[in-house]
């Protein structure tokens, strides 16, 4: 898309692949629902997650732990739940919600904090 990362992106050639897969998924087609549909569209779904472990996990926490997710500055409500992915980028957490059915949360790994429960 910026012609001016052409020549910075050539040694990358596995990034650039990756690049060219992204951009075949396309945008899809964008159809408005209220929340109580998304919502249902959750509860009907079955959650897939890769189960992940980050070998240098800074607080030595494994998946199928208990744990809670909260922002660092603004995070009021914890998000707990069975820890599925730890890695440098992101976190995910598997919980069971009354009206969604069972859920995986995915946060950046930026800015939250994670503690066993």
């Amino acid at each position: 898309m910026v012609p001016q990362t052409t020549a910075i992106l050539e040694p990358f050639a596995h990034l650039r692949a990756w690049m060219e897969r992204i951009e075949a998924f396309g945008h899809g087609k964008i159809t408005e629902i209220d929340g109580k549909e998304a919502v249902e569209v959750a509860r009907k779904a079955t959650p897939r997650t890769e189960t992940l472990a980050d070998s240098e996990e800074p607080n030595s926490l494994t998946p199928g732990d208990r744990v809670e997710v909260v922002h660092e500055s603004f995070g009021r409500d914890p998000v707990a739940g069975e820890l599925t992915t730890s890695s440098v980028q992101e976190i995910a957490v598997r919980r069971r919600d009354e009206r969604a059915g069972e859920v995986v949360v995915h946060f950046p790994r930026e800015h939250y904090v994670v503690r066993r429960v």
